[in-house]
């Protein structure tokens, strides 16, 4: 049971676009997902791989997710 989410806004999400340009992440570090359009990401919180496109980096801030800086 889940009782405090408050740690939720600490982590740090990689996003890479899929390929109807919706936002997607690895949910775990066994979690790899690519896309046709070329991007790919992996590594879920414990590291961030991705396409040579990049991904960016978001948080959670006060429940939605913004780009970090």
């Amino acid at each position: 049971m889940i009782t405090n989410a408050d740690i939720v806004e600490e982590l740090e999400f990689g996003l890479v676009e899929n390929d109807e340009g919706e936002l997607e992440y690895s949910e775990s570090h066994h979690k790899y997902k690519t896309f046709e359009n070329g991007n790919l990401i992996d590594g879920g919180r414990q590291y961030i791989r991705s396409s040579a496109k990049g991904a960016k980096v978001y948080k959670v801030v006060d429940g939605c997710m913004v780009e970090a800086e």
